[in-house]
């Protein structure tokens, strides 16, 4: 499978997901300021069907890489970009037919493949949730965790802060990993750095999922990551 990245992700994240598949830098999008660039979960909606929303803007600039992919992407006449909250318009979070996010400010495209909507304050509402598995997640915003309980998803709400993104206070843990494979949830650095991190990895045990720390260095956020799977391929 391809897995694609955050440019700016280390050398040591890089080279322990080349483990589970084919690592390709996103281009960048001068839309967003550069620490966030090329976030994966700023530039994506992943549909559950396989199908990828993205901008046509970033998708036009970039036109000969994504074809070079063969996956199915969607074009979404907007391009997220600008200062907050016209920057969220992907992301956003789906979970068992309930799309979370900021209300008026997600994408249509995205809202019209989801049985009902849940308005949450926090925009960045897919950046600040690890979601390690349809039943499970772990966040620091209370807000969205009170709105996944009420549909019933076992939410680990943990302190906010000490997740590096360079250029700001701190990072999400949503963007600080991604369900790499059923079963294992990798964290974008030693996931023990975190003082939260025992209580996060004995939580994902608890749900028979695998934390892992895919590189000895500080926790930090890469807006998760894309995996394009065979399967998703047209």
């Amino acid at each position: 499978m391809k897995i694609l990245v955050d440019a700016k992700m280390s050398n040591k994240v890089r080279n322990s997901l080349s483990s589970y598949g084919e690592v390709i830098s996103l281009p960048k999008w001068d839309g967003f300021p550069d620490p966030v660039s090329s976030h994966p979960d700023m530039l994506f909606y992943p549909f559950p069907d396989g199908k990828i929303l993205v901008g046509r803007e970033y998708y036009n600039e970039n036109r000969g890489f994504f074809d070079s992919l063969n996956a199915h992407f969607v074009i979404d006449e907007k391009t997220p970009g600008g200062e907050y909250p016209f920057d969220v318009r992907f992301d956003c979070l789906g979970v068992n037919g309930v799309l979370y996010g900021k209300d008026g400010f997600v994408s249509k495209r995205i809202i019209e493949r989801y049985a009902s909507f849940v308005s949450v304050n926090q925009g960045y509402t897919r950046c600040s949730v690890a979601m390690l598995s349809e039943k499970c997640a772990v966040t620091a915003d209370r807000g969205i965790a009170a709105a996944l309980r009420n549909n019933g998803i076992d939410v680990l709400t943990i302190r906010p802060g000490y997740i590096e993104l360079k250029g700001y206070d701190s990072g999400f843990i949503g963007g600080a990993g991604a369900l790499i494979c059923e079963g294992v949830y990798g964290f974008f650095g030693d996931l023990f750095s975190h003082p939260d991190g025992d209580m996060i990895a004995e939580f994902a045990a608890r749900h028979k999922i695998k934390a892992v720390s895919l590189s000895d260095e500080p926790l930090s956020d890469n807006g998760g990551l894309l995996i394009l799977r065979e399967a998703l391929a047209r």
